[in-house]
């Protein structure tokens, strides 16, 4: 997810390389987006959107078979 976050792309290409995407890809976690908000319930899918890295959202869709359609528990 932090991969996701900064567009690190060659770190997500080598953690699927490594590890079947299907046991990471859905992982959800909490992001800090300011000191007053945090969102809960993201995805890598939603780090790598939230912050415009568009090469990183697509290894995801593509490779890493991200769910476009999960939502966040907020």
């Amino acid at each position: 997810m932090v991969a996701a976050l900064h567009g690190h792309d060659d770190i997500i290409d080598l953690l699927f390389h490594y590890c079947d995407p299907k046991y990471q890809i859905e992982l959800k976690g909490k992001v800090n987006i300011s000191d007053e908000m945090q969102i809960n319930g993201v995805t890598a899918l939603y780090c790598a959107c939230y912050t415009g890295h568009f090469t990183t959202t697509k290894i995801l869709i593509e490779i890493g078979r991200a769910d476009v359609n999960q939502s966040t528990d907020d």
